[in-house]
């Protein structure tokens, strides 16, 4: 979950006896077969949760592995388990520990998980386990191992986690969701439904599922109805190139209210060389050498807003009047926003 713009990793695997048989996505969640069980995990629409359910009541082991997504240092984490109005609560504390390297990452928190069901019954475990990740290790990318926290082994059929800085907001939730699942569901699921519903039919089955994954995949890193983060879980703030060369496709869903409310939150943070930052919101963020290229390069795009199109086509003409400027483009008889917001940027360097 994203809290304080920091991106936390909370549950390494739900660990079952039997292996994975089946993954389908559903786009709205991820049905899973395990031989002859069944198990469905979604997030609920604006919660910091998830939501399980088993075709049977079934064990497993709740491993964990809490950590700022790009934080992978060792020492230092601590967890506790313990039972609380019928519900398992984890607390995590990481603190600073002087055998880490802390130069880079020195960010320290703290986190509860509650995971509540019905009919839940749980032995604690609370060892350590190191996990190999072949995957990573193939394609270069450390660490290749990480110890992760095996909390309890769990006996439950359907649960619901939730994470939070509090534990009374955590376990609150956590029932919340869980008495609350069906109902979420479904909105999860018309949700993703009314988003793509509205997708351009291809005659190719396999290129318009890609298609539907891509604009729900867009959806999901969009934030606060504000803006595009790059990618999870990594990437999770906000690189102005890869912001910027996404709002086409916002352009092409017909979401011009964020496209706009992008490109324009991104005049401000233009610097005197006429640069952007590369990432947005960091206090150390390097200078994008091609991002306000983009910006100028999507903004000629809005032309198709009905609504803004008119507004575009008095300000240039403003220019021209009052200021001569006349872009290339523009002598092709076409009025655009470059033209707008080149002169905002002129203006902006003096």
């Amino acid at each position: 979950f994203r809290s304080n713009g920091k991106m936390i990793k909370i549950i390494e695997s739900f660990l079952f006896s039997s292996q994975i048989t089946s993954i389908t996505n559903n786009l709205w969640g991820v049905a899973l077969k395990r031989g002859g069980l069944s198990q469905t995990m979604f997030m609920p629409l604006n919660h910091d949760a998830l939501v399980v359910e088993l075709g049977a009541v079934s064990e497993f082991e709740l491993v964990l592995d809490v950590k700022i997504s790009e934080d992978n240092r060792v020492w230092g984490r601590e967890y506790e388990v313990f039972a609380e109005d019928k519900t398992i609560v984890v607390k995590f504390s990481k603190k600073n520990d002087g055998r880490d390297d802390n130069s880079v990452h020195h960010d320290e928190f703290e986190v509860y998980l509650a995971l509540h069901s019905s009919e839940l019954e749980y032995l604690p475990l609370q060892v350590w386990e190191e996990h190999f990740y072949k995957l990573d290790e193939a394609r270069n990318s450390q660490p290749f191992s990480r110890w992760v926290f095996k909390a309890c082994r769990v006996r439950a059929k359907d649960f619901a986690c939730a994470w939070s800085s509090s534990k009374s907001d955590a376990i609150a939730v956590a029932h919340d969701v869980f008495e609350s699942r069906d109902r979420l569901r479904r909105e999860r699921e018309n949700y993703v439904h009314s988003l793509i519903s509205g997708a351009v039919k291809i005659p190719d089955e396999e290129v318009f599922l890609a298609k539907q994954c891509a604009i729900n995949a867009l959806d999901c890193l969009v934030l606060n109805d504000s803006f595009i983060i790059a990618g999870l879980p990594w990437f999770h703030q906000r690189w102005a190139r890869d912001e910027l060369v996404s709002v086409k496709f916002l352009m092409l869903l017909k979401n011009f209210e964020l496209a706009k409310k992008i490109l324009f939150g991104y005049l401000p943070l233009i610097n005197n060389e006429g640069l952007l930052p590369n990432v947005c919101d960091s206090e150390t963020s390097l200078l994008a050498v091609d991002a306000v290229g983009w910006l100028f390069f999507r903004a000629d795009g809005l032309d198709q807003d009905p609504v803004v199109a008119p507004l575009l086509f008095r300000a240039v003409v403003a220019l021209e009047r009052d200021f001569g400027l006349v872009p290339p483009h523009l002598e092709r008889g076409d009025r655009r926003l470059g033209a707008d917001l080149h002169a905002l940027l002129a203006e902006r360097l003096g």
